[in-house]
């Protein structure tokens, strides 16, 4: 999350205003460098969120000696709108995305928002911005990333020298339409996937983008599916999804638990790039609340705001009233917000660990080779309501479209014991399904009747014993097709209950 100084002890970083310090609370210059010198000793990348669509409410005094900075009219919600088209502030931002990429060696940036950055400039700032940073920085490779959530995909669509400005957007669709199918959450931002969302969440995961947005640049938006699948940053919380909620809770607490491993396989195992929130290592219990550190009118007007917040997130559980969000600058709720280390300890953390690695493992042998630019948009199979089923496509040397892999995900609709239809890895030549965790007959009817099981994917194996009664996803490489029964990847054993 952003780091450049902003007034007070705590804050989540996004109203900054002095763009080129760190946030001295968090320590000094070189205790960044080396917060990033040892994440690269240890094989990790480090990005840095950056916020170029307002500056923050205290402590920006640019408007008193540079009110050319800034739009008079026309805000965006959070602050005065910047004004790109005048060249000293679009080079003090550009600059600003070199700065931290060269001073601190930084793997990448996300920028926030991007949504509110307008520019009528012949040139976008957006356009500008991109080329420049990487002519800067060209001993390595470095990656700009976006949050738009207007889904504009102007910005990711190849270049005439085939490189592209930006290389992922945030996909908040994704995850509403998830959130939304097993929450049954209906309000706010989750209303306009809420009807169907299961169907929606299978169209995500094939496409992207499921609402198509405005462009930035003066050129047509591709559509979503045309778009390498690593277009997309896929995620079933974030901190915006969890710390806007009214408990500040997270969506593994409100699950079932292989429910939940379900939804993290299907992300991990899907061939966007997944994103994880703090704590989701070890599934952590401690809520994550908005919290800040300002005073005065600004500090209650920023309390009242949690309830529009929470309204849009959810809404409010039964007994949970406004009036229990917490003031988001009383110290209290920044300290409630940190990790309990002693939680990684615990068995129960040790497993999930073991869990996500086994899924990390299978994604860098098994998923990562086959992306890049020629993978592209996926097809929604017929599925009854609960299941997910989506075919991704890679033209390559097996045929013109060989269907590199499967994921199918289901749940048992009418179980009255909420038991699961469990799938996995093909057998021989062909692919297979077993049928376990006492799934109604009326179940198995309904999804093996599906169009989407072809003749090659018929039972040909009885129930597999030793499976917990619950959601097991497996992806089938080049499977269930009639011509087509083997791929590049081959097939493969989905460990993760091994």
């Amino acid at each position: 999350m952003p780091v450049a100084h902003f007034p007070g002890r705590r804050g989540w970083g996004y109203d900054g205003v002095f763009h080129y310090a760190p946030f001295n609370p968090y320590g000094s210059a070189d205790d960044l460098k080396a917060f990033v010198d040892a994440a690269h000793g240890l094989g990790l990348t480090v990005f840095l969120d950056v916020v170029y669509n307002h500056i923050g409410p205290t402590g920006n005094f640019l408007s008193k000696y540079a009110p050319e900075f800034f739009h008079e009219d026309n805000p965006t919600p959070w602050g005065s709108r910047i004004a790109f088209a005048n060249e000293p502030v679009r080079r003090f931002f550009i600059e600003n995305a070199i700065y931290w990429l060269t001073e601190y060696r930084l793997d990448g940036l996300r920028l926030d928002a991007i949504d509110q950055i307008d520019d009528d400039s012949d040139v976008h700032f957006l356009a500008e911005l991109s080329p420049k940073t990487h002519a800067a920085v060209t001993d390595r490779t470095i990656h700009l990333i976006t949050e738009n959530p207007a889904n504009g995909t102007d910005l990711l669509v190849e270049t005439e020298h085939g490189t592209r400005l930006y290389k992922a957007d945030w996909n908040d669709d994704f995850h509403h339409a998830i959130h939304s199918a097993v929450t049954k959450e209906n309000s706010g931002y989750y209303r306009p996937l809420s009807e169907e969302p299961w169907k929606n969440a299978g169209r995500t995961l094939a496409q992207g983008h499921l609402r198509q947005g405005k462009r930035i640049l003066p050129i047509e938006p591709p559509h979503p599916s045309s778009l390498p699948t690593t277009s997309y940053v896929h995620f079933l919380q974030n901190h915006d999804q969890i710390g806007n909620r009214a408990r500040g809770d997270r969506l593994h607490e409100n699950l079932e638990k292989n429910l939940y491993m379900s939804l993290v396989e299907m992300l991990v195992l899907s061939p966007q790039i997944p994103l994880f929130f703090m704590g989701d290592d070890h599934l952590s219990s401690r809520p994550f609340r908005f919290f800040a550190d300002y005073d005065g009118k600004l500090r209650s007007d920023v309390w009242k705001n949690r309830e529009r917040e929470a309204l849009n997130f959810g809404g409010f559980p039964d007994g949970f009233g406004a009036d229990e969000i917490p003031d988001p600058s009383d110290p209290t709720t920044f300290e409630n917000c940190r990790r309990d280390r002693s939680e990684q300890r615990k068995p129960k953390a040790r497993e999930w660990r073991g869990f996500l690695k086994r899924l990390f493992k299978i994604r860098a042998t098994e998923i990562v080779p086959t992306l890049g630019k020629s993978m592209r948009g996926g097809e929604v199979l017929d599925a009854p309501d609960g299941c997910i089923f989506v075919d991704w496509i890679y033209p390559g040397e097996y045929s013109n479209f060989v269907p590199i892999f499967r994921l199918m995900m289901c749940r048992c609709p009418s179980s009255r014991r909420r038991k699961y239809i469990a799938i996995r890895a093909p057998w021989a030549n062909g692919c297979s399904v077993g049928m376990a965790c006492g799934c109604s007959r009326a179940d198995s009817d309904r999804w093996s009747s599906a169009r989407s099981i072809h003749s090659s994917c018929l039972p040909t194996k009885p129930a597999m014993s030793g499976l917990p009664c619950d959601i097991v996803i497996n992806l089938i490489p080049c499977a269930c097709t009639i011509s087509y029964t083997t791929g590049p990847l081959g097939p493969f054993v989905m460990p993760a209950w091994n």
